[in-house]
């Protein structure tokens, strides 16, 4: 793969519905990430974003195009609605990668008990996702992914449903983890803050069906200081501007 880019996707295409009837989602999409990059990929809702992040984490297989990743990596998903199994405890919900992959239950409950205090879960252990908020599920749902120690995690607007405040922070929570635990992330949002602080590579996406607007360099993401400064302000305008172009030029 050129440059050591972990995900490459070149020239992908993706259509839903029958051969007589077929509407297109995606139209020649390309973009690399670079490992232990985080990749923030926004756009209209209902453009693809959520499909374009199927095809990467292996849930969908494009028409046409190719999509390579570097070696054979572990990988964690977050879905938009956390994916959380409401009979289980918020420790079932953690372990069960690793019960999947057969790991020893000593070890499991030792890795589980870490993410629960890395996630400020303490004292929860045995609640079930119905006795928690938002915030908190989501937590749950981020530590499940990283259990299995991915080297790239997926995350599909895990955020959307919370509260600015609790968004805020759980924004730097998962820079912090992100840095620490040295991944590849990629996260869908519609939220031009998330992507700006979020995403080192920022993919703008048009309307349906979804084609590549502009890939913007965003290297001062990461940086926990990031929302106040001028550039911040100045980079989510230009990207609200490319969007309200977009907008603007497929209805007219």
């Amino acid at each position: 793969m050129p440059n050591h880019m972990m995900i490459d996707i070149r020239s992908v295409n993706l259509s839903y519905g029958t051969e007589n009837e077929k509407k297109e989602i995606l139209n020649n999409i390309s973009f690399a990430i670079k490992p232990h990059s985080t990749c923030a990929i926004i756009g209209p809702s209902g453009c693809g974003k959520s499909s374009l992040l199927f095809l990467l984490a292996g849930l969908r297989q494009p028409d046409t195009g190719t999509i390579v990743i570097d070696g054979d990596p572990r990988c964690g998903t977050m879905l938009q609605n956390y994916g959380l199994f409401p009979w289980k405890t918020v420790v079932q919900n953690i372990g069960l990668g690793l019960i999947l992959r057969k790991m020893n239950k000593e070890k499991i409950a030792e890795k589980v008990a870490v993410l629960i205090e890395e996630m400020g879960l303490t004292g929860f252990d045995d609640y079930f996702p119905s006795q928690l908020s938002g915030g908190m599920q989501q937590r749950v749902a981020l530590a499940r992914s990283l259990a299995i120690e991915p080297e790239i995690l997926l995350m599909d607007e895990p955020l959307s449903s919370l509260d600015a405040l609790t968004r805020e922070r759980l924004q730097n929570l998962f820079l912090q983890i992100h840095k620490k635990k040295q991944m590849t992330s990629v996260i869908v949002t519609h939220s031009i803050e998330e992507a700006v602080f979020l995403g080192n590579t920022i993919v703008v996406l048009s309307e349906r069906p979804a084609r590549v607007l502009q890939i913007v360099d965003n290297p001062q993401a990461g940086d926990l200081s990031y929302r106040g400064q001028e550039h911040f302000y100045k980079r989510c305008n230009m990207l609200r501007n490319l969007l309200r172009e977009d907008d603007n030029g497929e209805k007219t």
